[in-house]
């Protein structure tokens, strides 16, 4: 079985959202799987990046939150192909003219959480505030017997800010045409 990181591409002609909406008051949840919804404002507006030029709203939408931000295109693949519970955060996006876009977008906050880095082989460093979580990875491992073959999408345990995904996950979003996925190799250095 292979396994991907699933990000997103950062550059033109996409845009990117680095600042989160003040009344977004518990941010870290939505990144490291902890459940958001009963803590998400209704509709919270996050504004394209002025340092990033593109105009073009994503699938998969480059963020300084390590939020797997996302498309209704992207939710309603993962609705179909993805059996591990993912909860999808609302919010909308106002351009670099302060206009509101009219589409809804997603914050997929993906639940399961398997501990599938094999911690004897991988060096790391622990998170500063968390230390039983890391940072990142400067040689990181998978244990592949830890992680149930049914899995579909899920977070490194220690290393939450990650979602991994099954290689026929990677091949519906390659099929459907989805945009600015990038899918990096779950090896090596990873931050």
């Amino acid at each position: 079985m292979n396994y991907f990181i699933l990000d997103a591409e950062l550059g033109e002609p996409y845009c990117a959202l680095f600042t989160a909406p003040d009344e977004i008051t518990k941010l870290r949840r939505p990144s490291i799987g902890v459940e958001a919804t009963s803590t998400w404002p209704t509709d919270p507006r996050f504004k394209m990046e002025s340092s990033v030029p593109g105009l073009v709203v994503p699938d998969f939408i480059a963020n300084a939150m390590s939020y797997l931000m996302i498309s209704g295109r992207a939710r309603a693949l993962f609705e179909e192909v993805v059996p591990d519970p993912i909860e999808y955060l609302p919010f909308k996006i106002v351009n670099h003219k302060g206009a509101e876009l009219e589409e809804t977008y997603f914050v997929a906050n993906v639940m399961a959480a398997v501990p599938a880095v094999d911690v004897a082989n991988s060096q790391g460093r622990p998170d500063a505030l968390n230390p039983q979580f890391f940072d990142l990875f400067r040689d990181l491992h998978l244990d592949h017997a830890q992680i149930p073959p049914e899995r579909r999408m899920f977070r490194l345990s220690v290393f939450p800010q990650k979602i991994l995904i099954h290689e026929a996950v990677k091949e519906e979003i390659e099929r459907r045409k989805l945009t600015a996925a990038v899918f990096l190799p779950p090896t090596g250095r990873i931050r």
